[in-house]
């Protein structure tokens, strides 16, 4: 049953993604990526990783889509043609897309098999993704990179705010 449930999830993720891309409509690309986002937070279920999850479902299909669509409104692009590709471009993307695909398969599998020589099994990957672990990870080890980054992401907003001001 999972596995019909990976493939679904995984399916939508992808096909979301890649309209994601191909949508000339800026709203409309927010909105399949949000459903990307929502895609992703349910394979991290599947894993047994309900903080992640309920993270990616606040943080990125919350947070991060409210910042995507204030630059939207403010750059109002809803009047914008989009631009003409050229020929090379788009094989160019093509190609790249499918290098990438292909290293990340091949890393996929270079993982699963140092998982397996390392002897990993299920029940030590089950408190991976847990809370317990990932708060005591967070304000233990890497205290100084969290508040690095909730002090960029303040001056990410407080310059956003400048930016978007209008002035007389």
């Amino acid at each position: 049953m999972e596995l019909i449930f990976f493939l679904i999830l995984a399916v939508i993720a992808i096909l979301s993604a890649l309209l994601v891309i191909f949508q000339n409509k800026p709203i409309y690309s927010a909105l399949y990526l949000v459903l990307c986002f929502l895609s992703i937070a349910g394979l991290y279920f599947l894993l047994h990783s309900e903080f992640l999850a309920i993270m990616q479902i606040i943080i990125y299909a919350g947070a991060i889509m409210v910042f995507i669509l204030f630059v939207i409104m403010l750059l109002d692009l809803k009047g914008e043609k989009g631009t003409k590709r050229l020929r090379f471009q788009r094989l160019f993307s093509i190609l790249f897309t499918l290098l990438l695909l292909f290293f990340l398969i091949g890393a996929s599998a270079h993982m699963i098999s140092e998982s397996k020589k390392m002897g990993l099994n299920s029940e030590m990957l089950s408190s991976f993704g847990g809370v317990k672990l990932f708060g005591k990870l967070l304000f233990s080890d890497y205290l100084l990179s969290f508040e690095v980054a909730s002090v960029l992401l303040l001056v990410a907003m407080i310059g956003a705010v400048v930016f978007g001001k209008k002035r007389p």
